[in-house]
């Protein structure tokens, strides 16, 4: 996948998703502007689109980080997306897996037998258990931590 299609992927996702929260509706009276502020399904809505594309460019095709961030996002994106996106770049590059966290991905699969180590991770493994951290960011951002 080429930068302009991850770009392209990311822009259709966001601008999406803004049009179907702006026009759902939920008991008749769905806030308007729903996007405007932090929401937590749409945080992970972000981070199965947006994440995943970071993470393909990230550790599928080895994409330097000035290269994913000069990918902008469609204007009129609001700034919660933003900061979550540009946040998710940065973890992406610095984030190195642990043994630890390999065993908890493992555990919450049900079965933290026979796991691999951190190193031995395969990159659609480390993509799965960094995507499990982007849920637990979108969690953490809607209790304030």
């Amino acid at each position: 996948m080429s930068l302009a299609s991850t770009r392209a992927m990311v822009a259709s996702f966001l601008s999406g998703l803004l049009l179907t929260g702006l026009s759902e509706a939920d008991d008749g009276s769905r806030r308007r502007g729903l996007l405007e502020h932090f929401d937590r399904p749409a945080c992970y809505q972000v981070a199965q689109s947006a994440g995943r594309s970071i993470a393909r460019a990230r550790w599928e095709q080895h994409y330097p980080e000035a290269k994913l961030r000069s990918a902008s996002l469609p204007q009129g994106t609001p700034e919660w997306i933003v900061a979550v996106v540009d946040d998710w770049i940065t973890d992406a590059y610095r984030w190195v897996p642990t043994d630890g966290d390999v065993r908890a991905w493992a555990g919450e699969l049900g079965d933290a037998t026979a796991v691999p180590t951190a190193a031995q991770l395969s990159v659609p493994e480390t993509i799965a258990i960094w995507m499990r951290r982007l849920g637990r960011d979108c969690d953490a951002r809607e209790k304030g931590v």
